[in-house]
């Protein structure tokens, strides 16, 4: 279709000084055009631009903006469109159009197309199909979408550099896609955005040989909401030192496949994290330099391939730096770990908590605090891996899991003829290979499926309730469909309630209970239970609003660090003699939130227990004591008792150190007073004499 329009004999359209209205062929080349109003294509039209500078001259934000119309055209080509005014940003939509970008530089696209309080988003496309952005310079705001594809199909996306002005504060994105299909984004630089690539509710896309350089607690390429067939390969995600991602590859709330090969993660505190994900595949990818958190990380998670992957963490000897591990399940089941290389982490692969039935086989892990954790997990398999460590081997602490031919460094058993050992190697406290080797087992690469597609899928919408009035549940059984918003001025109080998520209805989503300002929450005496798996549900307090909970059990709640079981950003919460078990974060609270009370609530089972970001003074407002925080994944391992953790390590850190640095400005302050005041002495005593 762009044949015609290229061919075309050039025509020299001079636009007015209100809105410029092209409603037939136009061909603009070799000019500078300031346009006081608004570019509008209409149905029919096609506008070509070539070798064109084009200023909005917006004197406020989203006063003007460029938009094609249903049946019309656009091609741009070396050409420059931005602001006039850099402060004040212009909208840039096209709307089941033709579109074509080529070699040209876009700035300051800004605007809201959505309700008040959404994204903002640059270049819009809206049920397009065949666009061609390549070659491309892409300017965006730190609080802007770059992209923002819906419902477009076989969009090629290459060669472009799109840079945000973020600095890790604002949440930017650069591509985001919703149901957009069959599209590829390829060989493109990113720099600056906090979540980079989006696909939510997409199938058949490829995302391949981009370079992310990416800024201070960014997300790399997520893939989430009943996604199928996506396959992301050979992109390098790369942090600066001391500047690590937070994930580098994510997969959330979808039982579909889609495949990563061949990437390379480098200094993030998540290599890879699977979230209530199924069928995924991970193969061959470089997950470097990982620090706190796992090279991959699966929760709730199943019958996923993890495969040939290389994973190096931060080796460290600074105490309050914690090294990253290798591999953590937690509730995941059915997944093969296969062919891995694993080294430097505080613990190599660990299974926690009903992460069953997973095949362990073929992986090397060297030079781990501990080379693999089984923790409360059942009919595993571990078998023909190499274990090398000077420090603790393993540990498993059921009977039921299947150990065989496993290689053990510092084994003191004889080669009984057949390469086997003549003794049994235990695994503390209840693990035991019968038949360890005497010799390591080769490297090499396990042979990888090939990846099969399924049938797309198309989900229905979310399901949202919102309560409006004062509403009261007692003594029932509750189910939740999607999101449950409760309203300024409502309530909603359970009381003796079990709420459980519709698992069926929710599929694919990511649910949350959310509670407005002016709004109030009061769970009594009730059971919150989450999925299991392709689906999860969080609860969020947001400023202004009121929430307590007492004598209660919150259970498989969260998916991320972002969206924990329960998220307080409001003053004067009450949490107290609750149970939290198997959540991924169980309670986080920020800065802006004081005056609360956390007490006497039990944490365990899950990847984190309390986070609280929050200084020496606002702490001191609130109430946080006698909560019992156990088993949880993420702090380390206690190996007499059980786990350790710190849920309000960091506070304790940041007053003692406040606190030296009190003393120790007060000390210098006395020895500077001191010699100031002999200084003074000892001049009075010269003029004296």
């Amino acid at each position: 279709m762009l044949a015609p329009v290229m061919n075309s004999p050039a025509v020299v359209a001079e636009p007015s000084q209100t809105d410029w209205i092209v409603t037939d062929d136009k061909v603009v080349e070799n000019q500078t055009i300031t346009l006081d109003g608004s570019l509008i294509v209409k149905g029919r039209g096609s506008l070509t631009l070539r070798n064109v500078i084009l200023r909005m001259d917006c004197q406020y934000d989203e006063q003007y903006g460029i938009s094609v119309e249903p049946g019309g055209s656009m091609f741009i080509y070396d050409s420059k469109i931005a602001p006039a005014d850099p402060a004040h940003g212009f909208s840039f939509t096209v709307d089941s159009a033709n579109f074509a970008m080529k070699n040209s530089e876009l700035r300051g696209v800004r605007a809201r197309p959505g309700e008040p309080g959404g994204d903002f988003i640059g270049l819009h496309l809206i049920h397009v199909d065949n666009a061609v952005i390549t070659g491309n310079a892409i300017h965006h705001g730190e609080d802007v979408i770059g992209m923002h594809l819906h419902e477009c199909q076989s969009a090629i996306i290459k060669n472009n550099k799109v840079h945000s002005a973020g600095k890790g504060f604002v949440m930017s994105k650069g591509i985001q896609l919703r149901w957009a299909n069959n599209n590829t984004i390829a060989d493109n630089y990113f720099y600056g955005q906090q979540l980079v690539v989006s696909i939510g509710r997409s199938w058949n896309n490829h995302v391949a040989n981009n370079v992310f350089d990416m800024i201070y607690g960014s997300i790399g390429i997520v893939v989430f909401e009943g996604s199928g067939n996506n396959i992301v390969e050979d992109n390098t995600l790369t942090a600066r030192p001391g500047r690590e991602i937070a994930v580098g590859l994510f997969v959330q709330q979808t039982p579909y496949p889609n495949l990563f090969l061949n990437n390379t993660v480098k200094n993030a505190t998540s290599g890879a994290a699977l979230s209530h994900a199924s069928n995924t595949m991970l193969v061959n990818n470089h997950l470097l330099g990982i620090r706190r958190h796992e090279g991959i990380q699966l929760y709730h998670s199943y019958n996923n391939l993890i495969l040939n992957n290389i994973i190096t963490c931060v080796s460290c000897d600074f105490p309050i730096v914690v090294r990253g591990s290798g591999i953590r399940l937690l509730a995941s089941s059915d997944n093969a770990i296969q062919g891995n290389r694993i080294q430097d982490g505080s613990d190599g692969i660990g299974l926690f908590y009903s992460s069953d039935n997973n095949i362990i086989e073929n992986n090397t892990l060297e030079n781990n605090s501990i080379n693999i954790i089984l923790d409360d997990c059942q009919g595993n398999t571990i078998s023909r891996n190499n274990f090398i460590t000077r420090h603790r081997q393993g540990y498993c602490n059921s009977g039921s899991n299947n150990w065989s031919q496993n290689y053990w460094s510092g084994y003191a058993g004889k080669d009984r003829g057949d390469g086997i050992g003549d003794t049994p190697y235990l695994i503390s406290p209840r693990g035991r290979d019968d038949q360890p080797l005497i010799s390591t087992l080769p490297t090499a690469a396990v042979p990888v499926p090939k990846f099969k597609p399924v049938a797309v899928e198309k989900l229905g919408p979310k399901i949202t309730e919102n309560i409006r009035e004062n509403k009261v549940l007692k003594n029932q059984l509750v189910t939740i469909k999607g999101e449950l918003i409760i309203e300024e001025g409502a309530s909603l109080t359970l009381d003796n309630v079990t709420l459980m998520a519709d698992e069926a209805a929710m599929r694919c989503t990511r649910g949350e209970i959310i509670v407005r300002p002016g709004a109030a929450l009061y769970i009594y005496g009730s059971r919150i239970i989450g999925p299991e798996r392709d689906c999860s549900l969080s609860i969020k307090i947001l400023p202004g609003a009121t929430v307590v909970i007492k004598n209660s059990e919150l259970r498989n709640l969260g998916c991320d660090e972002g969206m924990p079981a329960l998220k307080i950003l409001a003053d004067g919460a009450i949490i107290e003699n609750n149970t939290f078990i198997g959540n991924y974060w169980a309670i986080w609270a920020k800065e802006d939130a004081s005056h609360f009370r956390i007490v006497n609530n039990t944490v365990s089972k899950g990847f984190f227990g309390i986070k609280l970001f929050m200084g020496p003074r606002v702490f001191k407002r609130c109430l946080v004591k006698n909560n019992d925080v156990s088993q949880i994944a993420h702090r380390g391992y206690r190996w007499s008792k059980n786990y350790y953790t710190f849920p309000l390590f960091s506070l304790i850190v940041f007053k003692v150190f406040a606190y030296l640095f009190a003393i120790v400005g007060g000390v210098l302050a006395v020895i500077a007073l001191g010699i100031y005041l002999v200084r003074r002495r000892m001049r009075g005593r010269i003029r004296h004499e």
